[in-house]
């Protein structure tokens, strides 16, 4: 950290300057904070007195009777350039809002910090930048944080531009409560229902294609296990006659079983009485000249 010029207060007029020097600077810091994942992280300098004069969430967290200890401390769940806004609204009162994800992101942190005055401004912002591109995603931010008011605007906006809001390529990212939602209004401004089948088809293609990707695999996939699974009873069934698989592969496309054969052999084996008059019509079919020559006789 840079040594601080001599006299600096002397330059700074105003409050919101000396804070802003502070935040910049880092002097007389003791606390950091390191925002993001990794591999982004920022290591972020802060006040303990600055930030608990602003916040009860950082008051409890440096001065309750469970005051965080770690230093740093983690910030995972923020953006890092929303929590870098939310710092400079804290020591400057300045409220930088220059897009739509930042005022969602920031209206977050707010949210979870308990600054009320920055969440209404981004709540604010967000009503001045609501068009039916956004509108969708506007109402999903503000059902998220109960923010009624803007859920109310955006349904107005999606209600009377309804059109647009369906043709727009961001309807397809919608949540399916939301597809049901604006389905759901009482006023919709379209043609005719084709344009709300059509909006449909593209929202459930776009829901359903990462799951028709897994079945489509499944069933590319499921009939080697089940071949697979036949040709394994297969070779169970011949492997415990002649425990050959390459023997039950070869027999597989005859369909002889070849257990009904053995069992009658067993059969035999076991009552020989019936296997005597087995050949005698063998004789006598070896003797058939002779009775084909005794009609004769008669």
């Amino acid at each position: 950290m840079a040594a601080a010029p001599a006299d600096w207060q002397l330059e700074c007029t105003k409050l919101k300057q000396r804070g802003a020097y502070l935040l910049q600077t880092g002097q007389w810091s003791d606390c950091t904070f390191l925002v993001g994942t990794e591999p982004n992280q920022v290591v972020i300098s802060g006040h303990k007195l600055i930030l608990a004069m602003a916040s009860p969430v950082f008051e409890a967290m440096f001065y309750g009777g469970m005051a965080e200890r770690n230093d740093p401390i983690l910030i995972l769940d923020v953006q890092i350039d929303a929590f870098k806004a939310l710092l400079e609204y804290i020591y400057t009162g300045n409220i930088n809002l220059t897009s739509f994800d930042k005022a969602c992101e920031l209206c977050y942190g707010a949210k979870k910090y308990m600054l009320p005055h920055l969440v209404k401004e981004c709540t604010r912002y967000l009503w001045s930048d609501l068009y039916p591109r956004n509108a969708c995603r506007a109402y999903e931010f503000a059902r998220l944080f109960d923010e009624n008011v803007l859920m109310e605007k955006c349904l107005q906006i999606i209600s009377t531009n309804t059109k647009d809001v369906l043709c727009d390529n961001s309807f397809e990212d919608v949540e399916l409560n939301t597809v049901i939602t604006v389905f759901s209004l009482d006023h919709l401004n379209v043609d005719s229902e084709l344009d709300l089948f059509n909006a449909a088809v593209r929202a459930s293609e776009r829901s359903v294609s990462p799951c028709n990707d897994s079945p489509s695999e499944t069933t590319s996939k499921s009939p080697e296990p089940s071949t697979s699974k036949e040709n394994s009873q297969v070779v169970n069934v011949e492997s415990s006659g002649e425990n050959s698989p390459e023997a039950a592969v070869s027999l597989e496309p005859v369909a002889v079983q070849p257990a009904p054969t053995t069992t009658p052999k067993t059969s035999t084996d076991a009552g020989p009485a019936p296997v005597e008059p087995v050949p005698e019509p063998a004789a006598t079919a070896g003797g058939f000249n002779e009775q084909a020559v005794t009609p004769q006789r008669h």
